[in-house]
């Protein structure tokens, strides 16, 4: 009998080891995934910069120059995308912990850094998709001034629609109730009562 505990104990070490492998890869592939959005998006405010440069030295955004970032919009709403899985992702982490407070707070503490970082992508995104829209109705006056002022009344009911489009995001995923909204913001994680938040700032 003894004999048998002592294997089982070896046995369960033997997975403790196991498991603290896997959450070591894991977290080293979350952590490099981080680094390619956060670099795709730095890649997209380059070249809307770039645009904006000849832009505002030119007076003009040529179809060369719109070619270079064009597809940007895409681009932003896959990093929009993704931004939102993920902070469904943590609150799902979070909520799957509660029956453990040892693990609940180590789970909490890495969930700060993660709803920080996504949270941050999103806001950013989306404060870059005005300034990439902004080169788009310049493209437009150039190409076909006719069309203009429709497309600005367009793009002003675009901003308010992309807001419900990411609620709406949030909803599917497979639904952003209650309780993941506030797994996802612990006491302080979001700043004060008054205080900017990511979005707002970025806003």
């Amino acid at each position: 009998a003894a004999n048998t505990q002592l294997q089982i104990m070896a046995a369960l070490d033997d997975i403790q080891d196991y498991l603290a492998v896997i959450d070591e890869k894991l977290d080293r592939l979350l952590k490099q995934r981080k680094l390619e959005v956060a670099g795709q998006l730095g890649g997209i405010v380059f070249a809307i910069e770039e645009a904006e440069a000849v832009h505002g030295s030119t007076g003009r955004v040529s179809a060369v120059t719109w070619s270079k970032v064009q597809q940007n919009s895409l681009l932003l709403q896959q990093v929009q995308a993704e931004a939102v899985s993920q902070l469904a992702a943590v609150a799902d982490r979070v909520i799957a912990s509660k029956a453990d407070v040892d693990k609940l707070a180590k789970v909490v503490g890495a969930a700060e850094e993660d709803v920080q970082f996504w949270l941050g992508m999103l806001a950013r995104s989306m404060a870059v998709q005005d300034r990439q829209q902004l080169l788009e109705l310049a493209r437009v006056e150039e190409d076909e001034p006719e069309l203009l002022a429709e497309l600005s009344r367009l793009a002003g009911q675009d901003g308010l629609s992309r807001y419900a489009d990411l609620v709406a995001l949030f909803q599917t995923l497979p639904r952003m109730d209650r309780s993941r909204a506030a797994a996802l913001f612990q006491p302080g994680s979001h700043g004060t009562t008054f205080g900017g938040n990511p979005i707002a700032c970025a806003a």
